[in-house]
């Protein structure tokens, strides 16, 4: 049977011409070589090298062999430093889970640079375990957790990556666009539009509305933030968004012109990322929650930030 090592003797026995080198390059003695290319032949019942002066050549057989097996070699080698990456936490695929729709739009901002910084790793982010996420981490099912509302469980780490607060936005032309505050009364003739998510994870209703016994006029259900916030500009209606979300629509260059309110004495939220305690040695698992916390605390300049703009918080 062809092995490694017969393909690495008949590739620098090509290379080298004769035993004592090949010997020195493996760090193996010359009867070793010999006895295995010649048991080999054996097996084979082929000539792979023979004398010439005082060196040896190839056969027909051994050329063919050895050309063969320069790819395979390769392979090998490629295999093994792959394997040595993955050793190392340096290589791998990032499976990520989100709990809510904004996630998706911060992710789609943290994503570009982390893929730049780490070519041998994959990001694949799994929409099938929306609100669900921590069950599909505890079940190994995914490797990070995007969420506003952290659960503490045993064997989990849950870094804070970007505070904000909950705001209602509105369309500039909008009635409420006058008021800095609001109270719940306010949102008792409007068009509410929300994601498709039980109410018991809306803090809209949880934290402002469903205390104060108010129902929406209406309420409707986007899939999309981007559609939502359309809505909302042409005066069809409020939203409730992060204002991390909110002061990024309004920078858009799209006409639109939409102001944030502030919801009662407030809402503070905070977005976190959390993984599995056992996966602290994925070095580029840790980078993905660095590279995550400074760019949530820089470019959207919320409080907690450092002087220079950037924070790092550490699992």
């Amino acid at each position: 049977m062809i092995e490694r090592i017969h393909l690495e003797m008949l590739t620098l026995v090509q290379r080298l011409g004769t035993v004592a080198r090949v010997a020195d390059e493996l760090h193996r003695t010359q009867p070793t070589i010999t006895h295995a290319i010649k048991k080999l032949e054996s097996e084979l019942g082929v000539t792979l090298w023979r004398k010439q002066g005082r060196g040896i050549e190839l056969t027909h057989a051994g050329e063919h062999v050895a050309r063969r097996g320069a790819p395979l070699l390769t392979g090998f080698s490629r295999l093994e430093r792959d394997v040595a990456g993955f050793a190392a936490g340096r290589r791998g695929t990032l499976r990520i889970g989100v709990e809510c729709h904004p996630c998706f739009h911060w992710l789609s901002g943290v994503v570009g640079s982390f893929l730049r910084r780490w070519p041998d790793v994959d990001v694949d982010v799994i929409r099938d375990y929306q609100f669900s996420g921590y069950e599909a981490l505890v079940n190994r099912q995914v490797d990070l957790v995007v969420t506003p509302d952290p659960r503490r469980i045993p064997g989990v780490v849950s870094t804070p990556v970007l505070p904000y607060e909950l705001v209602v936005v509105v369309d500039a032309r909008h009635p409420l666009a006058e008021k800095t505050v609001l109270v719940p009364e306010d949102l008792a003739a409007e068009t509410l539009y929300t994601y498709p998510v039980d109410r018991g994870r809306l803090d809209i209703f949880t934290r402002f509305l469903s205390p104060a016994g108010i129902e929406p006029h209406r309420v409707e259900t986007i899939e999309t933030t981007e559609i939502m916030l359309q809505l909302v500009a042409a005066g069809r209606g409020v939203t409730a968004v992060p204002d991390w979300l909110a002061e990024d629509a309004g920078d858009r260059a799209d006409g639109s012109d939409l102001v944030r309110l502030r919801i009662g004495e407030g809402i503070p939220k905070e977005l976190v990322v959390s993984h599995r305690e056992e996966d602290a040695s994925l070095v580029y698992l840790l980078d993905f929650i660095s590279g995550a916390s400074s760019r949530g605390y820089r470019d959207w300049g919320h409080r907690g930030a450092d002087p220079d703009g950037e924070r790092h918080i550490g699992p």
